[in-house]
């Protein structure tokens, strides 16, 4: 074993019976086989899969709820203090400071984490900014490279294209997969300023919905978190012939009554979908390890250094919350109250 000394107890985010969120006392976090390297956390960050789970809707995966505890938070940042298996959790070593995935648990003071799932901080990147990254830009490389293939030079369409998740894919597609355009629709014109750090093309949605023509069949690759019977129909007519639709989530519902087939055969159109949360650890370490070399490593680790101009486009920090402010971090997202990432500090 390898640690320094630590607390007997950490303070943690639980859930209610009515759904409020509160502050705790809890144990550490156990160690395990799978689990092996416990982080002290320093930030945290929000995702929409967190308001589902809040709810009930989205619970962690049945065998990672020793780690996680029932807490929230799919990603955190930090410093390792004690690793269970030196020879388990190669190359990682007490005091290395790291970014990772999590099933849950992030949402606490300390975190237990499977070695695959973690990465060095970015060179240049400070904690808080490093705490924008790992869920929403694996996520984003995933959808755009595992599910959709994107391949360089095709166009991307990203509806809700202010979300943390659209701004990582617009820098994603656009910096490191060689996209040839993308193109970010919103509801609002003040979101504009977030899409445009990225290099992406902002669209109000309504009058880019309703337009059918000029854009018309010329998108390849469509990420869409809304889906529902609005939207899909018109996402449909701006996919062009052997374009990928992916589906990564379903805040416009889920159903789809009197959905016409046609265009989709017509024109070889594809609909694919994805998660990660419940994913195989070893699915998450061979993503993280492409992700690393494909995404990380050229735009981190090149002879340049990114400058802050650079950094704040690629991190796009909307706020920070303390953990004792989660109740309003929460609020906050639901209201959709900004563009960007939203980070708990703890």
């Amino acid at each position: 074993m390898a640690g320094r000394t630590l607390p007997s107890a950490m303070r943690a985010v639980t859930v209610g019976a009515n759904r409020a969120l509160s502050i705790s006392q809890l144990p550490l976090p156990p160690l395990s086989p799978t689990h092996s390297v416990l982080v002290k956390v320093s930030h945290s960050a929000l995702n929409r899969a967190d308001l589902l789970q809040r709810k009930g809707l989205y619970p962690e995966p049945k065998w990672a709820a020793e780690a996680t505890q029932g807490v929230m938070g799919l990603e955190c940042v930090g410093e390792i203090v004690h690793i269970a298996d030196d020879s388990a959790a190669l190359p990682w070593k007490v005091g290395d400071r790291v970014m990772g995935l999590l099933e849950g648990g992030g949402y606490a003071e300390f975190a237990a984490c499977a070695p695959g799932n973690l990465m060095p901080i970015p060179r240049g990147l400070s904690e808080l900014q490093a705490a924008c990254l790992p869920e929403v830009w694996i996520t984003a490389y995933q959808l755009l490279r595992k599910v959709a293939n994107l391949q360089r030079g095709e166009h991307v369409l990203l509806h809700a294209g202010a979300s943390s998740v659209s701004l990582a894919a617009a820098n994603v597609a656009l910096r490191c997969l060689g996209a040839g355009g993308v193109t970010a629709v919103t509801r609002t014109r003040s979101k504009f300023a977030a899409i445009e750090r990225t290099d992406a093309q902002p669209a109000l949605r309504d009058e880019f919905f309703a337009d059918d023509h000029g854009d018309a069949a010329k998108f390849h690759v469509v990420l869409d978190p809304v889906g529902g019977a609005e939207f899909m129909p018109t996402l449909k007519r701006k996919t062009a012939p052997d374009g990928r639709i992916v589906v990564y989530a379903a805040m416009g519902g889920a159903k789809l009554p009197d959905f016409d087939l046609t265009p989709l055969f017509r024109n070889r159109i594809s609909i694919l979908s994805s998660t990660l949360r419940a994913r195989s650890l070893d699915y998450k370490r061979s993503l993280i390890t492409d992700f690393s070399e494909e995404v990380l490593t050229p735009l981190f680790e090149g002879k340049t250094s990114p400058d802050e101009e650079t950094i704040a486009a690629l991190t796009n920090l909307e706020s920070v919350f303390s953990l004792e402010d989660v109740e309003s971090a929460h609020e906050h997202m639901a209201n959709n109250g900004g563009a960007g990432k939203i980070v708990l500090r703890m």
